[in-house]
């Protein structure tokens, strides 16, 4: 599945799909998915427990990425704007989201 596809599932499923890696984003979408669909959670060898990765981790809101500085807009491949933590402050990360929000664009994540 391609990565814009996989986002789109993950916000269907309402699981966090900005600023995560591709792994990690068909993980949360084919665990959501089995879930679901009433399939019983696989037993992860990595992770007995089966709770979500620190990142993947959600308290009603959209994480972001603590190590990132920076928040880049695009549309499609398209570099829209970026917002840093320099410039923008430490809501640098919910202004971009807020701006792509309202045109619709996605939001990525760079250290």
């Amino acid at each position: 599945m391609k990565y814009k596809d996989l986002q789109k599932k993950a916000k269907e499923l309402g699981l966090p799909y900005v600023g995560v890696s591709a792994e990690a984003l068909e993980e949360s979408v084919l665990k959501a998915g089995a879930v679901e669909n009433g399939s019983a959670k696989e037993e992860d060898p990595e992770n007995p427990s089966n709770s979500e990765p620190e990142e993947q981790k959600t308290s009603g809101k959209k994480t972001k990425p603590k190590d990132f500085n920076t928040a880049v807009v695009y549309d499609g491949k398209r570099e829209v704007r970026r917002y840093d933590l320099e410039t923008h402050g430490e809501g640098f990360a919910d202004l971009a989201e807020q701006f792509a929000g309202k045109k619709g664009y996605s939001v990525e994540f760079e250290k």
